[in-house]
């Protein structure tokens, strides 16, 4: 793609199928501007956050309440929710990623479209960031934890999303996603697509104005159709 910087790089917990891709930029020699992790004690303690850091990276540790803006979109995250003393969170593992909002600003000119990435956060952390954020809205969110069934109903419909990004590896061990999870995105109206089924998937605004919801612009891929587990 002729990529050779990243000004931004995001990792919301340290699993390996989260983290190595980042290990491939060390090793290519990507450059990255900025790498945003959540403030947890894994966090400050992980190795792969010093290597990118020893690499030029300039490391922000982001917890509940932090935000930013980037471009057209202001962007702010959900969870972990740091200790009363404002010290890292305890949690670490799935339950101590790190959980963004994306929503357009009022100068937003391109595509103004929400975005809730909700990382592998399990169902009673998804319950913890509804008492932090009670009224969460998206026009779109990728799905927690690629499917598995450890979700929180209420935090779907809560969303009201148009589409569900469903981020999961073909034929993988896991049954993910599962039948439990992909009824959550249905029952709260939104449409599910799925990286196993489709590949790269790609999202733009509706034709026909900015109340329209988000349309599909187009798939880079399309795999070959695979049966699900139940």
């Amino acid at each position: 793609l002729g990529v050779d910087e990243l000004r931004l790089l995001v990792l919301t917990h340290f699993d390996l199928d989260h983290t190595g891709a980042a290990t491939a930029l060390l090793e290519s020699g990507i450059g990255v501007g900025s790498l945003v992790v959540p403030d947890t004690a894994e966090a400050r303690a992980e190795p792969l956050v010093d290597e990118l850091r020893v690499a030029g990276a300039q490391v922000h540790y982001a917890a509940s309440g932090d935000s930013w803006t980037l471009g057209d979109l202001a962007w702010s995250v959900l969870w972990p929710k740091r200790g009363s003393g404002g010290e890292p969170a305890s949690v670490g593992g799935n339950d101590g990623s790190l959980v963004t909002l994306l929503e357009p600003t009022t100068s937003c000119v391109t595509v103004c479209l929400s975005l809730a990435a909700l990382a592998d956060l399990g169902e009673e952390a998804q319950h913890g960031l509804l008492r932090e954020h009670p009224r969460p809205r998206a026009d779109i969110v990728k799905m927690a934890h690629h499917g598995s069934r450890d979700q929180s109903a209420q935090l779907y419909e809560e969303l009201s999303s148009s589409i569900g990004l469903v981020s999961v590896g073909a034929d993988n061990g896991y049954g993910h996603p599962t039948d439990a999870a992909l009824g959550m995105l249905t029952a709260a109206g939104t449409r599910p697509l799925r990286t196993d089924e489709l590949g790269t998937i790609v999202i733009g605004e509706g034709g026909h104005g900015g109340s329209d919801p988000p349309a599909v612009a187009g798939v880079a891929t399309a795999p070959r159709a695979r049966g699900r587990p139940a």
